[in-house]
């Protein structure tokens, strides 16, 4: 197995070797999860990035198709796919694989924390300017926790060093926050002070906890549940909040459901 095509071995267009022969791979079912079972697979610890057509069409036969990981596989061919040589796809949809680590999470585990990126050879923060929960899900997704994500501010405090972002502007359909729109590299106007955090932690506990660091002490509070798109619940005070909390951790809604329920608060 080789990353070729990119100026570093830890990233380009993935071939396989079978037969005496080496072959390309295509991007239908490939994901964050099957580019980590690469990067492993190479050294490269387990991080990895599927990052689309980035290093061009490969030639020669197309080996695998359909490749589908669930992360815990020692090499691809562990994963299932739609056997050798068999795809329904061109060169152009031949996938390319990103195994540097240019994102992380400093403080919770990796799971929330300091937004950081990393960019020509040096670690650097990320203003709050422009930045959303839709950014905070395409850098969820990009760390492999899938696209959830929400922007909580100044949570883990000032980083250090460069700022490298600011304006960040995602549609949340990006594979990574660099293709979001941006002021560029080392361009901002903010401080420290400013630095974004990130939580990627989808469990009813992190939203209620969510939800009382920004009530906390309103006495008026009017707020809107929206779940899967649809107006749920008003609430006009402080205490009929607390008793719908208590309601929704007792229920039986799906982890799934939860998952995409999201909330908007104003203090009236």
């Amino acid at each position: 197995m080789r990353l070729v095509g990119s100026s570093s071995q830890q990233e380009g267009r993935l071939e396989v070797y079978h037969n005496g022969t080496w072959g390309t791979v295509c991007d239908n079912g490939f994901t964050h999860v099957a580019a980590r079972v690469i990067c492993s697979m190479l050294g490269y610890g387990h991080v990895g990035w599927f990052i689309g057509n980035r290093y061009g069409d490969g030639r020669g036969p197309t080996s695998l198709d359909e490749v589908q990981c669930n992360g815990t596989e020692m090499n691809i061919t562990d994963c299932r796919h739609g056997g050798w040589g068999r795809h329904n796809c061109d060169h152009n949809h031949d996938v390319s694989v990103s195994c540097f680590s240019e994102l992380r999470l400093v403080g919770d585990l990796g799971s929330k924390g300091r937004l950081e990126v990393y960019h020509n050879g040096t670690w650097g923060t990320v203003c709050d300017s422009g930045f959303t929960d839709a950014s905070a899900r395409v850098v969820c997704n990009s760390l492999g926790f899938g696209r959830i994500g929400w922007s909580i501010k100044h949570a883990y405090g000032a980083g250090s060093g460069h700022i490298w972002l600011d304006n960040v502007q995602c549609n949340g359909r990006e594979y990574d926050i660099t293709k979001c729109r941006h002021s560029g590299w080392g361009h901002h106007n903010c401080s420290h002070s400013d630095d974004v955090s990130v939580s990627c932690i989808a469990t009813r506990l992190n939203q209620l906890l969510s939800l009382e660091e920004e009530v906390h002490g309103l006495d008026v509070l009017k707020c809107s549940m929206v779940l899967s798109g649809e107006r749920f619940v008003m609430m006009d005070s402080l205490t009929q909040q607390q008793e719908l909390s208590a309601t929704l951790l007792d229920s039986d809604m799906s982890e799934e459901r939860w998952t995409s329920t999201s909330m908007v608060w104003a203090a009236g």
